[in-house]
């Protein structure tokens, strides 16, 4: 919950502790999604009490939790499908939701008002948002592989290293 913009000792991330975070998400989801021979694990219930955050000497790192039971059903098909038809339900309300926000120019009611503020988290929080809004597209085809997401991930934070 300190992360999450509550509670007392709230710590502010920037945007590239923010950002470095977000790649490990996608490691993890890259992981599930295509590591595992005998199953595709859908991780169907991504938010942010599921992802744990621990720091070290060398900055966050976060780890992906509750991704299910679905490595457990018998059959990987099975698995497969409910898991898609929960997250199809899920991800064309939160896509639609969120195409209109930024169709109506609301951007500030999806991206971290201290990140805006921040000059070079800026355009890479927009291309991230880009990125987000491509991993929910209404037809599940069009939707990047994760190992492509987490490339873009990584070329955005180059970009950053590079900038510096």
């Amino acid at each position: 919950m300190v992360l999450e913009g509550r509670g007392i000792g709230r710590i502010t991330l920037d945007w590239s502790t923010r950002l470095s975070i977000i790649k490990d998400i996608a490691k993890g989801l890259d992981f599930l999604h295509n590591s595992m021979s005998s199953h595709k694990v859908p991780h169907a219930n991504i938010k942010s009490s599921n992802v744990l955050i621990h720091q070290d000497n060398q900055g966050y790192h976060s780890k992906l939790t509750d991704y299910g039971f679905l490595p457990l059903l018998p059959s990987k098909l099975h698995a497969e499908k409910l898991a898609i038809s929960e997250i199809e339900e899920t991800t064309n309300d939160l896509s639609s939701w969120v195409r209109n926000v930024v169709s109506n120019d609301w951007s500030t009611d999806i991206l971290d008002l201290e990140i805006l503020a921040e000059k070079e988290g800026h355009d890479a929080m927009l291309k991230l948002t880009e990125l987000a809004l491509a991993c929910t597209d209404m037809t599940p085809e069009k939707r990047p592989k994760m190992s492509a997401v987490l490339r873009r991930i990584e070329e955005l934070e180059q970009m950053k290293f590079e900038n510096d």
